[in-house]
């Protein structure tokens, strides 16, 4: 037999936080702000920016705040307006879009049962992130999580973004537990699953869609408490 779940390690965006509703919601209100019609091209092009400058700081290609001018600059053109030469316009415009976004951060729905289950459970829990202290810990209190799940450790407290093994080391470290008695849940498969295996950490894949590669992969953080129960008795999990 395996040994128990002693620890939990939570993704944010896509896992605890609706990421995606929120940007689309921020994105169509600040194309309203540049009097822009939302479109579904519209939105295309904004997720595929998004992820590849993201992608891009991921990897150590660029810093935050030059991944977030690089975005502007690339996504203002197909609206058919100037990109900002100047990094303090860049900056401003960029900070219009976040303020709209923040304004529809919300949790999925299945989140406060899952809180309370988890804490029923006894199990201590962290929130790992790829992002900034002070957003990732607004968001988590704008969602009415607040410090629930325990402690927040995020790619600037650890000094670098997942899938970096200092990330995972870090969020261990919160728990006081080594990784092999912790389980990381979350959206990403590259980052949540592959990488979190990859060090040490066991792993399930949230796949609210259904289209991941994991078979035993789970369609809401609900599912996830069954196996936390079983784990706990020492029952394996991936």
């Amino acid at each position: 037999m395996s040994a128990p779940i002693a620890g939990l390690v939570l993704d944010l965006d896509g896992t605890i936080h609706d990421h995606d509703g929120a940007a689309a919601a921020g994105l169509a209100q600040w194309l309203g702000e540049h009097r822009i019609a939302p479109s579904a091209e519209l939105a295309r092009e904004w997720r595929r920016v998004e992820h590849e400058w993201f992608a891009r700081w991921e990897r150590g290609e660029l810093g935050f705040a030059a991944m977030r001018r690089g975005r502007i600059r690339e996504y203002l053109p197909l609206l058919g307006l100037p990109a900002p030469v100047d990094d303090a316009a860049a900056d401003a415009e960029f900070d219009r879009y976040l303020d709209a976004y923040r304004r529809h951060w919300r949790p999925y729905p299945d989140v406060p049962a899952f809180v309370d289950g988890v804490r029923a459970l006894g199990v201590p829990t962290a929130v790992l992130s790829n992002g900034t202290d002070a957003t990732q810990r607004a968001k988590l209190d704008a969602i009415g999580v607040g410090d629930r799940l325990g402690p927040l450790i995020t790619a600037e407290s650890a000094g670098a973004p997942k899938p970096d093994p200092r990330t995972y080391a870090a969020a261990c470290a919160a728990l006081d537990l080594p990784p092999e008695l912790v389980l990381h849940v979350g959206d990403r498969h590259d980052l949540d699953v592959v990488a979190a295996r990859a060090n040490g950490m066991r792993a399930v894949h949230l796949d609210r869609a259904g289209t991941g590669p994991e078979p035993d992969a789970a369609g809401s953080l609900l599912d996830v408490l069954p196996l936390l129960a079983a784990g706990r008795e020492g029952a394996p999990v991936a």
